[in-house]
């Protein structure tokens, strides 16, 4: 890994947890993010084979990562499935 930061990412206008890096080896390099809503996590990366430069393509890749606002059924099923995980932890 060569470098690693906070990012600000939303779903809607609901603020989440996110960390972009990138990483290297001697055939690669790329770029990620991480993003963190509750019990459920989102990756989202892109590399490229070295030498081949293809920053723009793997930065337009990660620009266009989005997280669309919940509709209410779906804030209703992981409702259900965090309480069931808890009962089930406790």
């Amino acid at each position: 890994m060569l470098s690693r930061g906070t990012l600000t990412f939303t779903r809607g206008d609901k603020p989440l947890l996110a960390k972009q890096f990138t990483y290297e080896s001697d055939r690669m390099t790329g770029r990620g993010i991480v993003v963190v809503e509750g019990l459920s996590s989102y990756l989202a990366a892109a590399s490229a084979l070295k030498p081949a430069s293809r920053e723009a393509a793997v930065n337009a890749f990660l620009r266009s990562f989005k997280l669309e606002p919940r509709n209410k059924a779906e804030l209703a099923s992981v409702r259900r499935r965090t309480a069931q995980i808890f009962l089930v932890y406790c």
